[in-house]
């Protein structure tokens, strides 16, 4: 009865959409930070949106997405040269690079250990891995 139930449509499209819309909570709250931080310079902005990025990276891989949002905001709503917005753009996504790499690390870290076979697997299911895994 357990695994019918995780096979049912609604307990899964229920679980993905609390999962969406924790993801899009923290990302347009780091969105959001990112702009007052911008507009006011405060740096307890840039803070919360660091936070708010490590928090979505978390709940989805895809909130790495927020760096090439906030390099086209930045080159967009910049004024000057090209270069100088680019530049922008460059500053307005590093300090958020920190956070992708610890994210990075700990995800092929985690994924690693996970794709782990274990010595007690039989030879039969052993083999079948690695050959599904070339």
């Amino acid at each position: 009865p357990d695994a019918e139930l995780l096979t049912q449509e609604g307990f899964i499209g229920d679980m993905t959409a609390d999962i969406d819309s924790l993801l899009a909570i923290f990302l347009l709250t780091a969105f959001l930070g990112y702009l007052n931080w911008r507009e006011r310079g405060s740096r307890r902005w840039l803070w919360t949106s660091i936070v708010c990025y490590a928090g979505a990276l978390m709940t989805k891989e895809t909130a790495a997405m927020l760096l090439p949002l906030l390099a086209c905001h930045a080159v967009f709503y910049s004024r000057g040269t090209l270069g100088a917005r680019v530049r922008s753009a460059v500053f307005a996504a590093l300090p958020y690079v920190p956070v992708t790499i610890v994210y990075l690390i700990i995800h092929t870290a985690v994924v690693d250990r996970l794709d782990f076979v274990s010595p007690a697997t039989p030879a039969t299911m052993r083999g079948a891995r690695y050959q599904r895994s070339r």
